[in-house]
């Protein structure tokens, strides 16, 4: 997913991973409840608004936050890589015959007790609906992984879903409609959902139905009394737009929401010795980086994208902006996960730095930029506007690359713009370009980095194909065993470090900030099936 951006892309999208477990809270009689909390209502500040709620146009973050409290998914994923049930009533394995010895064929068995918001019955024609609208060409889909390793579905009956795939698939299950499944019987027939007044008043099978969107304000949600997992421990959900991280500091000290959701770590630095606010800290799949648009003119040249590299100091930046929620990064697989190779450095090289530009052909001029044939080294970088890390983060990478000759232009956009569909990402005006990426908890970077995923047909924003990627990422997807995956993405990992398409700086630790009264808050990136939260 691309960060308050880029989803899993998202995926959060998508569904984003988590490692820790808040505590279990005793129960809470109401007169313990504080005077500032409002009974049955949880207010939520988010500083990046949304577009669009149909799931499977989702691009930012925070699309998919508010979608997975309006849609269920088949199943979803706990940090660790366990998958639990949904609207499935059990989770595909080989060993319950869910999923062929071949692994082409998984089957899923669906709850009969499940009603879309408007009282429809959910069945098997809507799962088969969501992968047609995905695949559908004239739906303008950015990620269509892995809904295009489909063959064909079959529906024998109205419970039952049986996927046939062109070949073995690691991530299926814990990718393919995860986060949310569409209503047939209110989308099919249709050319296109590109428009589609649904997009803006969606209706799902979750815990909460969505009221009112004021567009650049807030979206209200209320409880769906009917929810097949027991209606919810809240009334209603506002999901407040606030400009940037500083109002929202504010509004939650002043009690104004009661979460601040996702806030950049120099944010929830400040809220730490705040007595009213708990910060959960979670290990999540997120690693925050610097595309590189490899088709540039300037960036095509390897050294030249080595030298970059080289000259950021990932460990300085993490400990001089992180607030101890950033830990340097060797790669895009955080140290949490168990493909992570311990032995992948990440060095910090100035004077290599410099000589690989010498050896590229450009030369320092008066200045101190280099040039070459008449060129100067100026390089456009992309962030986001509001949000104080990626601006930190801009300064100090400018002045690591100022150091080595190169003149980095700086232009932030609001991150509604910057990680559009339509937006400087996807369509690739960009030399360098600050994105955080959350994925599940699985290593499959295959959305950022596999040539059929190019954008803008997908999440390939550094527009690189490498075969060598190609070859070990295949290997890593075909086969179920954690031996060979982790061995295939050793592989995998030295490629993206010695090519360059990214330049990995950080890993996250997430902090979410919330109130003291809130209660029921399991893990941020499922989003803990929140029919259980309560405040």
């Amino acid at each position: 997913m691309i960060g308050a951006g880029h989803i899993s892309r998202c995926l959060v999208a998508t569904i984003i991973a988590c490692a820790l477990l808040c505590p279990t809270w005793p129960a809470r009689a109401d007169d313990q409840r504080h005077a500032w909390t409002i009974p049955g209502t949880l207010r939520i500040g988010i500083n990046t608004a949304p577009t669009n709620l149909n799931p499977i146009y989702s691009t930012a973050g925070t699309e998919a936050f508010v979608e997975s409290l309006v849609f269920d998914g088949l199943v979803y994923a706990l940090p660790d890589g366990t998958i639990e049930p949904v609207l499935a009533t059990t989770v595909p394995t080989t060993a319950n015959g869910g999923i062929s010895h071949d692994g082409l064929t998984i089957t899923y068995h669906l709850r009969h007790d499940v009603h879309w918001q408007d009282g429809a019955p959910f069945t098997s024609a809507d799962v088969a609906f969501t992968q047609a609208a995905i695949m559908n060409p004239a739906n303008n889909v950015v990620v269509r992984q892995p809904y295009d390793h489909v063959v064909r579905i079959d529906t024998p009956d109205r419970f039952t879903v049986i996927v046939h795939l062109k070949a073995p698939y690691a991530p299926f299950v814990i990718n393919w409609n995860a986060s949310a499944v569409l209503p047939a019987h209110l989308l099919a027939g249709k050319h296109d959902l590109n428009n589609d007044p649904f997009n803006g008043a969606p209706i799902g099978t979750g815990a909460f139905r969505m009221t009112r969107w004021d567009r650049g304000n807030s979206i209200s949600l209320t409880a769906n009394p009917a929810y097949f997992d027991g209606p919810p421990g809240l009334q209603r959900i506002e999901v407040v737009l606030f400009p940037d991280t500083a109002p929202e500091e504010i509004a939650i000290r002043t009690h104004q929401i009661d979460w601040l959701f996702e806030p950049d770590a120099p944010a929830a630095a400040q809220l730490e010795n705040d007595p009213d606010v708990r910060i959960e800290r979670l290990d999540v799949n997120e690693e925050d980086g610097v595309y590189i648009n490899v088709t540039r003119a300037l960036m095509r040249d390897v050294r030249v994208r080595r030298a970059l590299s080289l000259a950021i100091d990932r460990a300085g930046l993490a400990a001089k902006l992180g607030h101890g929620y950033l830990v340097a990064a060797t790669g895009d697989i955080p140290s949490f996960l168990w493909a992570y190779d311990s032995s992948l450095r990440a060095p910090y090289d100035p004077a290599r730095a410099r000589a690989l530009l010498d050896a590229a052909g450009w030369k320092p001029g008066a200045d101190g930029i280099r040039t070459r044939n008449g060129t100067r080294l100026t390089l456009t970088y992309l962030f986001a506007t509001g949000l104080p890390l990626q601006a930190g983060y801009a300064v100090q990478i400018a002045a690591s690359l100022r150091a080595i000759g190169v003149d980095v232009q700086l232009k932030s956009l609001a991150p509604n713009i910057l990680y559009a569909s339509n937006g400087p990402g996807f369509g690739g005006d960009f030399d360098l370009s600050y994105t955080p990426w959350y994925g599940l908890p699985d290593p499959d970077d295959s959305q950022l980095f596999l040539c059929a995923n190019v954008a803008p047909r997908g999440n390939n924003w550094s527009r690189w194909c490498n075969p060598e990627f190609e070859k070990w990422t295949t290997i890593a997807l075909t086969h179920v065993d954690r031996a060979t995956r982790k061995a295939a993405y050793a592989h995998v990992e030295r490629v993206i470090l010695d090519d360059v398409p990214e330049i990995v700086t950080d890993w996250r630790i997430d902090a979410e900030p919330i109130s003291i009264d809130l209660r029921g808050f399991r893990d941020h990136d499922t989003y803990a099936r929140p029919y259980r939260w309560s405040i």
